[in-house]
């Protein structure tokens, strides 16, 4: 994994010896090649420098990569490529704490060889305009204009394709402050670090770009991580893997006019791809489902009256059985942007401080140990949650469900007779939901399978929807209820989002005069329940 990668250049580092200095305007050249992989420097930091350091490859075919350690060895800065047009590598970093700090150069890759030349510079934060390269820049078709904010600068242009209006740049500005300001100033987020002076200054750069073709496909935005990690200095933790962040949003949604207002378009997009920029500034690089489910989430904290996020439920809903977090949907990933749903499932159990811990986490560890350490301190676990999500999904027990339009999930079956029920299958952490129907009466429902599978059962009635955990089976009746479904659930999951593998499972289903469950698990508002179809 990543993190043990860099643990172990800084061990082989340590095996070949470094030099300590105080590196106030210091240089070395050298080879990196099998005999040599690495080159390591300490030198002395007081709190408040900054250091600047780069290293451009001077023979051979090698592609330099570089590594600043703390004096207590954690990462504070990395760089592969300096920018998109070079291989060459740059970082800079401003220190927190006195003490002897560790630059590591190695080779991207380890058949590469050839000389090199390092530089480190220290001194205050002008150091760190070396960093400014303005190679992040996209070209415009046009002549470029900007608009600066407070926090924003606003890259357009009046002339070709990605032409816009006066009027539009106003909006983006405006709308830009307002996404920093609720999400921000208001719940607390951490400020994205800065690129520096990366296109002009250190504000954000956002451009505006014809995004979208005129059957409105491609994208409406989308945020681009900087090139070098590390620390974010607006959080207490150190991270390993925060960057900076480069937006592009669409230059006026009017493709998109058939969906709603291009305008409330275009805010609910500024509200997720400058979440996008808060992710990354705890970690560039982890399961794509925690960053689009967030960001979707946030899009609906920070405008609610677009009522955008709404529209994604029905991904979500229509391909329950999936493996939850996967993007190989028959919708091209669209899954993960309904699986918000998910954060605020979370957030209705634990509030908001839930989705906090859970990217405090994302920085510190990698897949599905970032959810389970987030659930641990809330004496909770992955299928537990994902479980009640499923459940809740049934009831359609969330703020925005009149927006849903009629989306249920997915219904992939009906069971209306006793006896041996084939069932459909399910992936990692997905669903099947089964109608019960049989003929009225008592009867126990067996799972028969490998041994993984749950079985729970839902009843709904008077605006209400209530949970019981079957376990491996038990005894159902839909004396009572309006709808009862049996929901097979697969509390297994890996890292691996992209080789999931269905379980199948049978349901044996057999008349009885036993008693039902009758300890509920959980209890929905089902007010917005709509019953489900195979649709």
């Amino acid at each position: 994994m990543r993190r043990s990668m860099l643990i172990g250049l800084l061990i082989a580092a340590m095996s070949m010896g470094w030099m300590a200095v105080r590196a106030d305007d210091q240089s070395y050249s050298g080879r990196l090649d099998n005999s040599q992989p690495t080159f390591s420097v300490t030198f002395d930091l007081a709190e408040g420098d900054s250091v600047y350091i780069s290293a451009d490859a001077t023979s051979g075919d090698l592609d330099t990569y570089l590594v600043l350690h703390d004096p207590v060895g954690i990462v504070v800065a990395e760089n592969d490529d300096r920018d998109f047009d070079q291989l060459n590598s740059a970082l800079g970093h401003s220190a927190r704490t006195d003490g002897m700090y560790t630059v590591i150069l190695s080779r991207f890759e380890e058949d590469m060889s050839g000389g090199y030349h390092l530089s480190i510079l220290v001194g205050d934060a002008s150091v760190l305009e070396n960093l400014d390269t303005q190679s992040t820049e996209f070209t415009l078709s046009g002549s470029q204009l900007l608009l600066d904010t407070a926090h924003f600068r606003i890259h357009y242009t009046l002339e070709g394709t990605d032409a816009v209006t006066e009027a539009f740049v106003r909006h983006v500005g405006k709308a830009m402050e307002e996404v920093w300001r609720k999400q921000v100033m208001e719940l607390g987020w951490p400020a994205p670090p800065s690129d520096g002076r990366d296109g002009g200054d250190a504000r954000m750069d956002v451009y505006l770009m014809d995004l979208l073709d005129d059957d409105g496909n491609g994208i409406m935005g989308a945020a681009r991580a900087g090139h070098q990690f590390g620390d974010n200095p607006s959080t207490a933790a150190v991270e390993a893997y925060a960057s900076s962040t480069l937006l592009r949003m669409d230059n006026d949604f009017e493709e998109l006019a058939y969906q709603g207002d291009p305008l409330d378009l275009m805010h609910s997009t500024a509200a997720h791809e400058f979440h996008h920029a808060i992710q990354h500034g705890y970690d560039i690089d982890d399961l794509t489902w925690y960053a689009e489910a967030s960001a979707v989430w946030m899009e609906a904290q920070t405008f609610p009256k677009t009522r955008d996020a709404a529209g994604y439920a029905e991904y979500a809903y229509r391909y329950p059985e999936l493996c939850f977090g996967s993007t190989n949907d028959p919708d091209g990933g669209m899954v993960v942007y309904g699986e918000w749903m998910f954060i605020q499932s979370l957030v209705d159990r634990y509030g908001q401080k839930a989705l906090f811990k859970l990217w405090n986490n994302i920085a510190q560890y990698d897949g599905w140990e970032a959810l389970a350490q987030t659930l641990v301190f809330f004496d909770d676990s992955i299928p537990n949650a994902l479980a009640r999500y499923h459940i809740q999904n049934i009831a359609r027990d969330y703020t925005f469900a009149p927006d849903f339009g009629g989306s249920s999930v997915w219904l992939s079956d009906t069971l209306s007779r006793a006896g041996r029920i084939q069932g459909y299958g399910v992936q990692e952490l997905g669903a099947n939901y089964i109608a019960f129907d049989p003929p009225q009466g008592t009867y126990r429902v067996d799972l028969v399978d490998d041994g993984t599978l749950e079985l729970w059962a839902v009843g709904v009635a008077d605006g209400e929807a209530v949970a019981f955990p079957l376990g491996r089976g038990g005894v159902v009746s839909s004396a009572g209820y309006d709808y009862l479904y049996l929901m097979v659930f697969n509390p297994a999951y890996q890292d691996d989002l992209d080789n999931c593998v269905y379980t199948n499972y049978a349901l044996d289903v057999t008349p009885t005069r036993a008693a039902v469950a009758s300890s509920a698990a959980h209890t929905w508002d089902a007010k917005y329940f709509v019953p489900l179809t195979g649709e």
